[in-house]
């Protein structure tokens, strides 16, 4: 659906993989990440890595299922 409209897609196998994937590309500014894995990193991991060596990348994170305790640390529309 992305590429339809254009947009470049880039995809990693899960969040331990996303450093890998993202050293070597430039430009990007958006990233879509569900909040739920079933590795042992999430998306909330996968935002505080971005925060930190990223920072000008936004991120939308998805999710079916929320956690309490993340949706306190990174809003959410509901």
């Amino acid at each position: 659906m992305l590429e339809d409209a254009g947009f470049a897609v880039i995809e990693a196998c899960d969040v331990a993989s996303a450093p890998d994937v993202l050293k070597d590309k430039s430009g990007i500014c958006l990233i879509f990440t569900d909040m739920n894995m079933l590795a042992k990193l999430d998306g909330a991991d996968l935002v505080r890595f971005l925060q930190r060596h990223y920072q000008n990348t936004r991120v939308i994170l998805m999710s079916g299922n929320i956690k309490k305790s993340c949706s306190a640390e990174m809003p959410f529309l509901k």
